[in-house]
């Protein structure tokens, strides 16, 4: 891949890369979710306002993982 085609390629947020990773992987260590950005629960914590159902579980000490469970919409309809 040239230079010229990472130029065309649609710019992605942080917050979308970390949802689709949420998305593919169903859960995700918080050093994984650091390589996408440094302020991951920042973005994390933008998901959960737009209605993205999102637990915490603490690993061990420092270790947390994040559990992708669906859309606030999507667990209404299947009600």
């Amino acid at each position: 891949m040239s230079l010229l085609d990472l130029i065309k390629l649609p710019k992605v947020s942080k917050t979308h890369l970390i949802l689709r990773h949420l998305k593919k992987h169903r859960r995700a260590t918080n050093r994984d979710l650091s390589r996408y950005c440094n302020r991951f629960g920042a973005r994390l914590h933008e998901l959960r306002g737009e209605g993205y159902i999102i637990e915490t579980e603490q690993l061990k000490n420092g270790l947390f993982t994040y559990i992708y469970k669906g859309h606030r919409d999507d667990q209404e309809k299947a009600a």
